[in-house]
């Protein structure tokens, strides 16, 4: 069970800066409370307190749903919010993104690649580790599903990027509204070229195309994933 208690998120405060051998954090987020969690604002009042202490400069929650994004504007809570957003993922730009523009909150886009799907590597059969995570909600059925929609997309990509990881990491840099993205990456070369989609854009019509075939898919919202 996570914990989002006042004296915890102290105390991992403390241990974060200890590890990184630092004064203050820039931005410490805090990763999918839920929204009853928030709506004790217990969390809210410890990050009011890391601020006056020096010990945070902004706070941002990480969130599954654009609704619990909505809600967190709305109250005026946090600075910026880590939104689950690609390319079969699309449902915060059609509200969540509009409103974080109008009252200027920073939008870090997670999970950009779709927990994998969106590298193209996975086909129906593919078979996931015990220790994946990804086995408890890509199940075959969700995996056919969704690698359809994936073909879909590489038909409209076609020659516009160099592979569909590109693609997709510069569809979603592509929205406005979003400040940065946290791809994963397993060795240095994925790094490398992760880094390297930011270096160009994918074509307006492309992404449009994309938006209008796509858009309405929402993959981890239809089947009610939280990562």
């Amino acid at each position: 069970k996570k914990d989002f208690s006042r004296q915890h998120i102290f105390h991992a405060v403390d241990g974060s800066l200890k590890r990184l051998r630092t004064d203050y954090i820039d931005l410490y987020q805090v990763h999918n409370p839920a929204i009853a969690d928030l709506r004790q604002e217990e969390i809210q009042d410890a990050m009011e307190r890391l601020q006056d202490a020096g010990k945070i400069r902004f706070w941002g929650v990480s969130i599954s749903t654009p609704e619990e994004g909505v809600e967190i504007m709305q109250r005026g809570w946090a600075h910026a919010l880590q939104v689950l957003y690609n390319i079969l993922n699309q449902a915060p730009s059609q509200v969540l993104f509009p409103i974080a523009k109008e009252k200027g909150y920073g939008v870090i886009a997670r999970v950009p690649l779709a927990s994998g799907l969106l590298t193209g590597k996975f086909r129906i059969d593919s078979v996931f580790p015990a220790d994946d995570l990804r086995q408890n909600f890509l199940t075959p059925r969700r995996l056919q599903e969704a690698i359809e929609r994936v073909d879909e997309a590489k038909s409209i990509i076609g020659g516009a990027a160099r592979n569909l990881t590109e693609a997709s990491l510069r569809f979603v840099l592509a929205n406005e509204a979003v400040a940065s993205t946290i791809p994963g990456a397993k060795n240095p070369r994925q790094v490398e070229m992760n880094a390297a989609a930011a270096e160009g854009a994918l074509p307006a019509d492309i992404v449009e195309k994309l938006q209008s075939r796509l858009g309405d898919y929402n993959f981890y919202q239809r089947h009610g994933i939280r990562l």
